[in-house]
């Protein structure tokens, strides 16, 4: 009997992660600001915040070795940010922020 290896390739995932955080240092050296601030909500800065949490997702998920880990600490870096554009980003939010997401980790690996 032969046995099947599954190789992954991960050449996708680091182009599309590339062509993610290039968009988004060009959004943050040649993009004004206001001209995303407002697009689908008033003051939300949605696509810019997208754009970022995708790219860190991509990121993240290829130097965790685990998707699930990735969009945790992509999610928690862009509520993080939000935190901070509201004036909410204190030491107290972030610990618990963080602490959430962990427990949310642990709990979600232990029951599968």
């Amino acid at each position: 009997m032969m046995t099947i290896r599954s190789r992954k390739n991960f050449l996708p995932t680091v182009l599309f992660s590339l062509v993610a955080w290039s968009t988004v240092f060009f959004m943050i050296f040649f993009v004004d600001p206001q001209i995303v601030r407002d697009v689908p909500i008033s003051g939300s800065y949605i696509p810019f915040f997208l754009l970022l949490f995708f790219s860190l997702f991509l990121t993240a998920s290829l130097l965790l070795s685990h998707t699930r880990r990735g969009f945790l600490f992509a999610l928690g870096i862009v509520v993080y940010l939000y935190l901070r554009l509201f004036g909410l980003g204190h030491l107290l939010n972030t610990v618990l922020l963080f602490a959430f997401l962990l427990v949310f980790e642990l709990a979600v690996a232990r029951s599968s």
